[in-house]
């Protein structure tokens, strides 16, 4: 039979050896697990809050982003090209949204965001679009777009050639006139 020292010892290391170990869970989480939509992203308390019903919050929409920021630190870096299903007064316009994924809140990483070329702008996923204002934290006068994170995938090179020449030359009217969304050109632009 063991004795109580033993025991005790047995306890006090298992106890070492858990508390690392959740730790380092905790923190790889959100590389695999949506966290930051289980904790943030509660459709029915979200349909109360925006007047809407459940059912048009969590339908998940396809689109196709574009990385272009107007200046150094933009807070709004990210335009929304087209959403399907489309939404007709949204055609041939782009719209600044805020991007973030549903495993950690955040925007697409710089490393992923590549040199910055027309061919590192374009992304399409799958995601939720939510008005401004849902989320406290981040930018109240632009629309929210959270992207499941596994879906995100870069435009390949001929569809970032399509994209880039489309919005050029097709001269999309783009929206940053008329939301004062906080960026202000530096001086001298």
């Amino acid at each position: 039979m063991p004795s109580a020292p033993s025991k005790m010892s047995a306890k006090l290391s298992l106890i070492i050896v858990l508390i690392p170990i959740c730790a380092v869970a905790w923190y790889a989480a959100p590389l695999l697990l949506p966290m930051w939509r289980w904790q943030h992203m509660q459709f029915d308390v979200l349909a109360k809050k925006l007047g809407t019903t459940e059912t048009a919050l969590q339908q998940q929409v396809n689109v196709v982003l574009r990385h272009a920021p107007r200046g150094d630190h933009d807070p709004v870096a990210w335009q929304l090209v087209t959403t399907d299903p489309a939404r007709e007064h949204e055609d041939h316009l782009l719209i600044r949204a805020v991007v973030i994924g549903d495993r950690n809140g955040e925007s697409v990483s710089k490393f992923n965001l590549g040199s910055g070329s027309f061919k590192d702008r374009y992304y399409t996923a799958k995601a939720w679009r939510f008005p401004a204002g849902t989320f406290p934290g981040f930018n109240q006068k632009r629309p929210v777009v959270v992207f499941d994170a596994f879906s995100l995938e870069k435009v390949d090179t001929g569809k970032a050639i399509y994209w880039d020449a489309e919005l050029r030359d097709a001269r999309w009217e783009n929206d940053d006139e008329e939301v004062d969304d906080g960026w202000t050109p530096p001086a001298g632009h």
